[in-house]
């Protein structure tokens, strides 16, 4: 066996390590080494070592990072100071024995993170120094905040999130179980450090059935850095575990994504739409407002499939979708419905807004330009739109969308229904009058509950009024007879389409929103079409249909007579009528303002003969009947027109005595 080599005379002499600790500290004997053998989280004892040198405090001579002393006045002080400002701890010169390389280790990682948050439990405030000290001396930057009481624990709980809990066993008001449940209400996924005075095994089992993570005797904690690395420890597995979960979550969030999406237009499938009806994902619904439904269906696709096979089909699919993406709002979910159908949900928003969006969604499909094959593909599109009350939100709102859809189709196809138009489509096989007159009185009455004293005003007492004055203006340019009962009747039905407006738009006095005009300016189009439906003729549609149009927009020649006459007699009754918006007019501003608007928005030759008529009681002759003198109109109906014309009774039978 070899011999020990021999010293060389040259070498340093090798010192002890405590020859240079300052005098006043006194020397003590270093615990000895032993384990509490208390389970997984158990920390074995070490004897610390004092460093070869350190910082001494100028006023108590004391080492800052010693560990030599016990609980002496002293280090409680240094402990509390350390606590107030900014932790400057020299531990560099430090030997850092086997053990503590996992600290260093720790501390390493810890440095990527941001500050690590603990909640300190403890109501000894020596304690709660010493506490401090063990972990800000490792980690300077830490967050402790502490809680001396059960109160204090809970409402910092709800405050703000922690990493680690450390927890004294014994508070004047509670135990460590009791504030384990609290964190297990506020911070299910929090873990837990119990310290406690007492070693016995039976306040450690206790510490562990209450849920914490590990156990620690105050005295541990108090020397070395045993306290540091469990609540490192717990921190970094908690915040891994939070990763994890995150990570977890935005795999899930990206699957339900894929599920729910349509893989070749990118929009939402029907499975996405379910979920929103069972109350899933983000809040689609309005309980301030209304949910709408828009149904769009693009008109003719077997055939564009036929001519441009099914790879032009899809282009289609595929710009139609990315338009409709466009179109709708942030909170509007569009899907695909089927095929080619198309669904959009718009929360909180209104049958006018939905009919805006609508029109002008489907005048964005006919303007598209798709090229496929060197071939452009036409599209159009029929749209049903339906609207309720967001408590009343179900699959009767997809439903009746439906319906309003086939209706468009059925009505001839790239045009927008709405729901209550469905209703007056129901509502017409039972009538039985035998003239349209009749058969809009019957339908005046079954929709009587529907309608609100405005809807009722415009579809009874003012277009009375509008069909007496349209048929005294056309005496009065020697109109045949047939012509004047197709403009009575179009008097009668030119506001009918304003069933269809909510009586709210009607009835409100402030200015209207650019989608509320626009649906109070579908009104003609549709009393148009329902007009029809009630039996009436061709010739009277189209003059419900045109009785709001300008006349310098269209030509004389291109207008019919009868159109113009409607606008005229429509006109000046709304002036002289009392409306939500403005009082009636008196017949002289009325008439001074026809002649305002005289060739351009009314027909010259219409409003001449209005003002005459009023003004001499005469009709003057057509400009087709040249000089000639017209016929006066009977004595019976000017009593008819005039008992029409009511509110202004006595001010028109003045006007309208011939003379003799």
């Amino acid at each position: 066996m070899p011999s020990r080599p021999a010293a060389r005379p040259d070498a340093p002499h090798r010192r002890c390590p405590h020859a240079d600790a300052p005098a006043e500290l006194p020397r003590k004997t270093p615990p000895a080494l032993g384990s509490t053998q208390l389970g997984h989280g158990a920390v074995r004892r070490r004897a610390t070592r004092a460093p070869a040198a350190h910082p001494v405090d100028p006023q108590s001579g004391f080492a800052l990072a010693s560990f030599q002393t016990d609980k002496s006045s002293e280090r409680i002080r240094i402990a509390a100071a350390l606590m107030d400002g900014p932790h400057r701890i020299d531990t560099e010169k430090r030997r850092t024995p086997g053990p503590g390389r996992s600290a260093t280790r720790c501390k390493e990682r810890i440095a990527r993170m941001s500050a690590v948050r603990i909640l300190l439990a403890e109501d000894n405030p020596d304690h709660q120094a010493l506490l401090t000290l063990a972990i800000r001396e490792h980690e300077p930057q830490a967050a402790i905040v502490v809680a001396t009481t059960r109160n204090e624990f809970r409402q910092h709980l709800h405050a703000q999130d922690f990493d680690c809990v450390v927890l004294d066993f014994h508070l004047l008001d509670c135990h460590a179980d009791e504030l384990v449940r609290i964190l297990r209400e506020y911070r299910p996924d929090c873990p837990a450090v119990v310290v406690s005075s007492s070693a016995e095994q039976s306040v450690a089992i206790r510490a562990f059935r209450s849920g914490s993570v590990d156990f620690l005797p105050k005295d541990e904690a108090f020397e070395g850095d045993a306290l540091y690395r469990l609540v490192t420890h717990a921190a970094l597995v908690r915040r891994r575990q939070e990763r994890l979960r995150r990570r977890t979550e935005r795999r899930q969030r990206l699957l339900a994504e894929l599920a729910e999406t349509d893989p070749l237009t990118g929009l939402s499938n029907r499975r996405h739409l379910a979920r929103l009806g069972r109350g899933g994902g983000r809040q689609v619904l309005d309980r301030r407002g209304y949910t709408s439904a828009l149904l769009l269906d693009l008109d003719h696709f077997k055939r564009i499939n036929d001519v441009h096979g099914h790879a032009g089909g899809d282009r289609v699919l595929k710009t139609v979708a990315a338009t409709l993406r466009n179109a709708v709002g942030p909170r509007d979910v569009a899907c695909r419905w089927g095929g080619e159908e198309f669904l959009i949900l718009r929360p909180g928003a209104t049958l006018a807004e939905s009919v805006y969006l609508a029109d002008g969604l489907r005048e964005r499909l006919a303007d598209l330009d798709i090229v496929h094959n060197g071939r452009r593909i036409h599209v159009s599109a029929s749209v049903g739109v339906a609207a309720c009350a967001s408590r009343e939100y179900s699959e009767d709102l997809i439903q009746q969308a439906d319906e309003a859809l086939y209706l468009a189709k059925n009505l001839g196809r790239n045009r927008v229904c709405t729901w209550p138009l469905v209703l007056f489509d129901r509502a017409v096989p039972g009538l039985n009058g035998a003239t349209p007159e009749e058969r809009l009185e019957q339908l005046l009455a079954r929709f009587a509950p529907r309608l609100g004293p405005v809807q009722r005003e415009h579809l009874t007492r003012h277009s009375r009024r509008v069909a007496a004055l349209a048929v005294v203006f056309g005496e009065a340019l020697c109109m045949d007879p047939t012509t004047l009962r197709h403009l009575y009747t179009a008097g009668l039905f030119h506001d009918l389409g304003k069933m269809l407006v909510p009586e709210q738009i009607l009835a409100r006095p402030a200015p209207l929103s650019p989608a509320e005009r626009h649906l109070l300016a579908r009104h003609a189009d549709d009393g148009a079409e329902m007009s029809l439906r009630l039996g009436a003729d061709r010739i009277v549609s189209a003059y419900i249909r045109g009785h709001h149009r300008r006349y310098h927009d269209s030509p004389c020649a291109n207008t019919p007579l009868g159109i113009r006459i409607l606008s005229v007699a429509d006109a000046f009754v709304a002036m002289t009528s009392h409306r939500p918006y403005q009082p009636a007019c008196s017949l002289s501003a009325a008439l001074w303002a026809l002649k305002r608007e005289r060739g351009r928005h009314f027909d010259p030759h219409v409003v001449d003969t209005a003002v005459r008529y009023f003004a001499r009681g005469a009709r003057p002759a057509s400009a087709a009947a040249g000089d000639a003198p017209a016929p006066r109109p009977s004595s019976e109906f000017r009593r008819h027109v005039i008992g029409v014309l009511s509110g202004r009774t006595a001010e028109l039978s003045a006007l309208t005595t011939t003379t003799g």
